[in-house]
C-alpha cells in the first residue's frame, strides 16, 4: 500500500494529467498520456527552416498518430522546399514512422529510430527537378528536424522514475518504478 502511494504521488511530480495503473510486467506503474498532449508540445517548435546545400527546406507542424496494430508513432508534415531551380518552392507531404526514447539528462522524450515511408510532392511537373539524391536528402533533413525536438518534457522531480517509453493503444505511456 506504502508503494502505491508512493507511485501515485510520483505520477503527480511527473506532472502527467493521464492515467497510472499497475504496469503489465508488475514492476512499477504506467503513466499513460494522450497523444494530442505529445501533439501540442512538438507543434509548438514548427515551423523550422533548414538551409541545405542543394536549397532550403521548410518543415511544417507535425501531427503525430498512433500506428495501428503497432507500437510506434506515424508522424505526418508538410514541408516546402526551394532552390535555384525553383525559387518559388514546392510544397509536400511526408509521413514518417518512430519509436520513442526518453533522455533522463534533459528529461524529455524524443522521437527515435525515424523512417520516412513516403514524400509526396504537390507538384508533380516540378518535382521531376528534383534528383533522387535530393529527395533522400530531404527526407532524411525532415527526420533529421523531428528528431531534435522534445515531444514531451517530464517534470523534473519525477523524472528519475521513468523506467520506459513507448506508446500503447495511441497515447505515450511512460513506465516509472524503483
Amino acid at each position: 500500500m506504502q508503494y502505491k502511494t508512493y507511485f501515485m504521488s510520483a505520477a503527480l511530480l511527473i506532472g502527467l494529467s493521464g492515467c497510472v495503473q499497475p504496469s503489465l510486467s508488475g514492476q512499477g506503474y504506467d503513466i499513460t498520456v494522450p497523444l494530442s498532449t505529445v501533439s501540442s508540445g512538438i507543434a509548438e517548435s514548427f515551423p523550422q527552416k533548414n538551409k541545405m546545400k542543394y536549397g532550403t527546406l521548410v518543415v511544417e507542424k507535425p501531427d503525430l498518430l498512433a500506428k495501428k496494430s503497432k507500437d510506434t508513432l506515424g508522424i505526418g508534415s508538410a514541408f516546402s522546399f526551394s532552390n535555384m531551380l525553383i525559387p518559388n518552392g514546392i510544397k509536400g507531404v511526408a509521413k514518417l514512422s518512430s519509436g520513442l526514447r526518453f533522455d533522463p539528462s534533459d528529461k524529455n522524450v524524443y522521437l527515435d529510430n525515424l523512417m520516412v515511408d513516403e514524400l509526396k510532392f504537390q507538384d508533380f511537373a516540378l518535382s521531376n527537378y528534383l534528383t533522387p539524391q535530393i529527395r533522400t536528402l530531404i527526407g532524411k533533413a525532415i527526420a533529421s528536424q523531428l528528431k531534435e525536438k522534445p515531444l514531451y518534457q517530464v517534470n523534473s522531480l519525477g523524472s528519475s522514475l521513468v523506467k520506459d517509453v513507448s506508446i500503447k493503444n495511441g497515447d505515450l505511456v511512460l513506465s516509472v518504478g524503483l
